[in-house]
Parts: C-alpha cells; sequence; structure tokens
C-alpha cells in the first residue's frame, strides 16, 4: 500500500488530547493503517496574528488504500471533529492536519499540493517526521525526510536567490530581521546573503540551513526556476509564492521563524 506521512499540530484547548484522538481517529480511518507516530514537539506559532499559544506538532505514517485526495477528505473530516475553524490564514487552531507525503507523488492540485509546498523548511514539521519516517524521499527537492531534517540543524546561512536586486533586496533586510526576531540575544545568528553562481550549481551548499527563492515569471516549473537562478537541481528550496494571500516577504518571515525557531520534544 502507498505510504502517507501526516504531521499533526495542536495550539488551542487540551492540545495532547485532541492530538491523541486524531491519532485514533487516523488509525481507524477506512482502508487505512497507521504504522508509526512520532513523540509530540513544543513549537512557537509561525506567522498569523499575534498572541497565539504555544503549539504540540508530531507526525504519523500511515499505509492506505485511499487515494491522496480521498486522504485529504477524511484528514479535514477529522479537523472538524475537533472543530476546526478556517478563518484567518496561519491562526490558532484546535487541530491541524496537513498531509505531507503521498509515496513520491508530485501533485499540483486546486486543493492539495505535493510533496507539502512548506515541510522542507518547518523544524517542527521535519523533525517529527524524519523520527518515523527519515528515509522517506521528498520528491521535489530528491532529499529524503532525515537529509533535509539534519540540513537545517547544521546548516549555518539563510540565502535568497531572485531574477532580480528588486526583488531579493526587500527579501533580505525581511530575513536578517527575521532571524535577529527568532533568535533574540544568541551569540551568533546565521547570516542572510544573496545567492551567487555563474553557472548552475552542482551540489546544494553544505552549509546553507535555508534557500528562499523567488520563482521568475518565465519559468514554469520548479526545474526551469532552478535552471534559471542557477540553483542545483536538487536539495530543499522554499519557494517564496504569495499564495494564500501572502506576499513573499511574510512568506519569507515565517519561512525564517519555522526553520530556526527551537523546538523541544515532551
Amino acid at each position: 500500500m502507498p505510504l502517507a506521512l501526516v504531521s499533526l499540530g495542536s495550539n488551542l484547548g487540551d492540545r495532547r488530547r485532541r492530538l491523541e484522538h486524531a491519532l485514533v481517529e487516523l488509525a481507524t480511518t477506512t482502508h487505512t493503517r497507521l504504522r508509526r507516530r512520532s513523540r509530540w514537539y513544543r513549537s512557537r506559532p509561525v506567522g498569523g496574528p499575534a498572541g497565539q499559544g504555544e503549539f504540540l506538532n508530531g507526525a504519523a505514517l500511515l499505509e492506505t488504500k485511499l487515494p491522496p485526495l480521498a486522504l485529504l477528505d477524511e484528514l479535514q473530516r477529522i479537523e472538524q471533529l475537533a472543530d476546526r475553524q478556517r478563518e484567518v490564514r496561519w491562526s490558532a487552531r484546535t487541530l491541524d492536519l496537513d498531509l505531507l507525503l503521498y509515496d513520491e507523488l508530485v501533485l499540483a492540485d486546486q486543493r492539495l499540493t505535493l510533496p507539502h509546498p512548506r515541510m522542507a523548511c518547518r523544524r517542527f514539521v521535519l523533525q517529527p517526521a524524519a523520527e518515523i519516517a527519515g528515509a522517506l524521499v521528498h520528491p521535489a527537492s530528491g532529499w529524503t525526510v532525515g537529509a533535509a531534517a539534519r540540513q537545517l540543524s547544521r546548516g549555518q546561512r539563510i540565502v535568497i536567490a531572485a531574477a532580480s536586486p528588486q526583488i531579493a533586496v526587500p527579501l533580505h533586510a525581511v530575513a536578517s530581521s527575521a532571524i535577529r526576531d527568532t533568535l533574540p540575544g544568541a551569540a551568533t545568528l546565521p547570516s542572510v546573503e544573496y545567492w551567487s553562481s555563474a553557472v548552475p550549481a552542482t551540489r546544494f551548499p553544505a552549509d546553507v540551513a535555508l534557500l528562499l527563492a523567488v520563482s521568475p515569471e518565465n519559468a514554469h516549473s520548479e526545474t526551469a526556476a532552478r535552471r534559471t537562478l542557477q540553483l542545483p537541481a536538487t536539495g530543499p528550496v522554499s519557494w517564496l509564492t504569495g499564495a494564500g494571500g501572502t506576499s513573499p516577504a511574510e512568506e519569507a518571515a515565517a519561512a525564517v521563524t519555522a526553520a530556526f525557531a527551537p523546538i523541544g520534544a515532551i
């Protein structure tokens, strides 16, 4: 059966009880088996309205005969059992279930994008996911989940890639401010730099924790965008698309927080 990787999160009410109940629902979903679950991790909110409470996050690995959109329907059904409200993006929520991976399927549907477009920069997603499914491949990057999680932990640079300085310079300022806010009082901070390569890079730089990129307008695929920006063909890239009513600058700030904010297992 296909393998599906799901992230779980909650920052309202009895978070742990809601998450444990969600696991029970996943385990009893038709044509689906819960193979593994991660520990729960505390994490700070990323983006959205100010004043939100701390999240608990985790991951679950499923075997399922359900096709991706049918599985998404089941995830949303379980969210509704927890009275999930969808009014403001990145707002507080009783329960958040995201389908991260479905085998190595790449899908761009109005309802569902696979792999999840922001999983590769989110420590609170990657760390629990790597705990239970580190060998799964993130097909957009060509890396395993475990490799992407390790890159976030060992990298020391944030790099901005865009087709023009008019796009890159404001994002550099946003990322610089976000890393200071994310790690206040840190003795050293990750540097924020511009991507520079005269020819397409052959390997993802070992010291880059977060690569933020804006796809050129004439690039109609991720492969074409990587080629145009001279980026390596493989490795995790956080594409700033402005989707969902947020600006690339807001996405950049959220990506920096998600990548570098400490999390802790409970």
